[in-house]
């Protein structure tokens, strides 16, 4: 499990002085960035989420929904179909009332894993 408070801490400390950069995130680690833009420390030109995993969030009484919103930059969901921790469907049901700038694509799978990274480059840029 990871220790979000521990993680924010020390990316804080790794962004700083950063130039222009895309946050490419997995599971937990769509969390953490989430908090880290919301909050400001995290400023990215683009976002790339792998296996958004909603019930974490909520378990922990994260304010996600909250977080996400506060994006200022494109966020693309890449999910795949039947991902064991969220469905792409649920994630679409989620993610639609939400009021922020973020598009998803469908990847085939019904695991939690994000390993195709030819296919994650060629649905990204082509």
């Amino acid at each position: 499990m990871i220790d979000i408070d521990h993680e924010y801490g020390e990316l804080s400390k790794t962004v700083q002085g950063m130039g222009e950069y895309v946050i490419f995130a997995k599971s937990a680690g769509t969390i953490l960035a989430s908090k880290g833009i919301a909050s400001g420390i995290l400023k990215p030109v683009k976002n790339v989420f792998c296996g958004f995993p909603l019930g974490m969030a909520r378990s922990n009484n994260y304010p996600i929904e909250n977080w996400l919103q506060k994006i200022m930059v494109q966020t693309v969901f890449i999910h795949n179909t039947h991902d064991v921790v969220l469905s792409f469907h649920d994630l679409g049901l989620f993610l639609e009332p939400l009021k922020f700038d973020y598009k998803t694509i469908e990847t085939p799978g019904e695991t939690h894993d994000y390993m195709d990274f030819d296919l994650i480059k060629d649905l990204l840029f082509g």
